[in-house]
């Protein structure tokens, strides 16, 4: 269950949602059958996501995973769908050209707007996808990294990456300093 407070309409469905979010010029989630307005986002935001979602797209190249920014929807086994700021897939067989369920990567740029759904609801959410192994939060003031890896049991690490330290984004198959997403930014 959700903890936000405003949302701008309940769908009665997933197909309903998708339908909508064809004809709507804003972008929205959809958690607990609301449709949730995206924010607007910031150049520094932009520049960090596009920073790793550049990376990104290089390191995957023209293998079976994907990297995908903002746009591509996430849709949840619960019928939550969400707009990962990036996100990774290499299971050649998710391939709806609406949304992608089975990410192995997911980043979000956090904001004071949004790093309380992405650190609360999302965390949970995400967390509950079988193929996810890496779940990263930004800061936009500062260079860091909120790393979530799941371990070989299931069980959940946490740390924070700050500087130069090493980002491990295992099924990219990419290695980078935190520092690199953040050129030209801070």
């Amino acid at each position: 269950m959700t903890d936000r407070t405003e949302y701008v309409y309940k769908a009665a469905n997933d197909e309903e949602y998708l339908r909508l979010e064809q004809r709507l010029d804003d972008r929205h989630e959809l958690v607990d059958g609301m449709l949730f307005l995206m924010a607007g986002g910031t150049v520094r935001h932009n520049r960090i996501a596009g920073m790793l979602y550049a990376k990104l797209l290089e390191a995957t190249g023209d293998g079976e995973c994907e990297a995908f920014i903002e746009n591509v929807k996430l849709r949840l086994l619960d019928g939550a769908f969400y707009y990962p700021d990036v996100m990774v897939v290499c299971d050649s067989s998710d391939r709806d050209p609406r949304y992608r369920t089975r990410p192995c990567f997911v980043a979000e740029v956090l904001s004071g707007s949004t790093a309380p759904i992405d650190r609360g609801e999302k965390l949970l959410n995400y967390r509950t996808i079988s193929s996810l192994q890496t779940y990263v939060l930004l800061a936009q003031n500062t260079i860091r990294a909120e790393v979530y890896s799941k371990l070989p049991d299931g069980a959940w690490r946490y740390e924070v990456l700050e500087g130069d330290a090493m980002l491990e984004i295992p099924c990219a198959g990419l290695s980078l300093p935190v520092s690199s997403l953040y050129k030209g930014v801070l």
